[in-house]
């Protein structure tokens, strides 16, 4: 296999960051339908902030790196967590881990 350079590089690494953000978009909102038919208290960042620290090592990424991240986790990584009191208990531990 030969590697690429030049524009032929950048227009597969552009086509591949396309594709990731198109499945992994998919699979949030696919998870996000199943957690409404099941009764999972919806994502909220503003108050996910209210009961938990949200910043690494005391710094903050932007609200919308946040928001991503954080939804993300909540609703396809941490499926079986109901409540956002729960996974503030969740990210607090992953943030003591670290």
């Amino acid at each position: 296999m030969t590697g690429l350079k030049g524009a032929d590089a950048l227009d597969f690494h552009k086509k591949l960051k396309e594709r990731n953000a198109a499945l992994r978009n998919a699979e949030l909102n696919a998870a996000k339908e199943l957690a409404d038919k099941n009764g999972k208290e919806p994502f909220d960042l503003v108050k996910l902030e209210r009961l938990c620290d949200t910043s690494q090592a005391g710094r903050l990424a932007e609200w919308n790196e946040r928001q991503a991240m954080y939804e993300y986790m909540y609703y396809v990584e941490h499926k079986n967590v109901g409540t956002l009191q729960d996974f503030a208990r969740v990210v607090t531990t992953l943030a003591s881990w670290s």
